[in-house]
């Protein structure tokens, strides 16, 4: 029985390459600031929720700042699965907020509407969808995107290269998770896939 070849002294170069690992250092501060980011991203759309169950409408400045954090989490994750070399924020600029028709705050709830508002049927429905797809993201996509960024470090370590159809496939599972946090925080009303198409950015 025939083993595979092994170059040894290639194996302890890519070990000892001090970028690889200082990338691994960078990487391992970004699934920190990735941890935290998501987190916010779940309280925020908490608190559209409410907002949503209270005034009618979600609050337009969390409405901004949530749409510029999906983007910031977008970046640091196609920075982790290698589909860039360059670092998120602070080392970039923090992602700007993309136009978009702003929705009205209601300054004091009407009450009658806001019952009327409850009673309807597709409040609950988005409400439904939404903890839906929080868990497909978290609980799915999540380890999906951990075991790629796993994976590609590895190959970094063990042949210094990446899988190239491994960054495509993560891109568009980041692609993905983009959809599902937009919608769960209110910044999109159309239901992520499989009920629309898989986005492309």
């Amino acid at each position: 029985m025939n083993d595979i070849p092994i170059n040894r002294s290639a194996l302890k170069e890519n070990l000892q390459n001090a970028n690889t690992w200082m990338r691994g250092a960078w990487m391992l501060l970004f699934i920190i600031v990735y941890e935290i980011a998501s987190f916010l991203v779940v309280l925020f759309a908490m608190i559209q929720f409410v907002f949503l169950l209270l005034a009618g409408a979600p609050h337009p400045m969390l409405l901004g700042f949530s749409q510029r954090l999906n983007a910031y989490i977008y970046q640091i994750l196609t920075y982790l699965i290698y589909g860039t070399e360059s670092r998120p924020f602070p080392f970039s600029s923090f992602p700007q907020l993309e136009p978009m028709a702003s929705t009205p705050l209601v300054g004091t709830p009407d009450f009658s509407q806001t019952q009327q508002f409850i009673r309807n049927y597709r409040f609950w429905l988005r409400g439904c969808f939404i903890v839906l797809f929080a868990l497909i993201h978290f609980f799915i996509l999540e380890y999906v995107l951990y075991g790629i960024i796993f994976f590609q470090f590895g190959s970094m370590l063990l042949i210094a290269s990446v899988n190239d159809a491994l960054i495509q496939v993560a891109k568009m599972v980041c692609a993905y998770v983009y959809q599902i946090l937009s919608y769960i925080t209110l910044n999109a009303d159309e239901k992520p896939f499989p009920f629309s198409r898989l986005p492309t950015l």
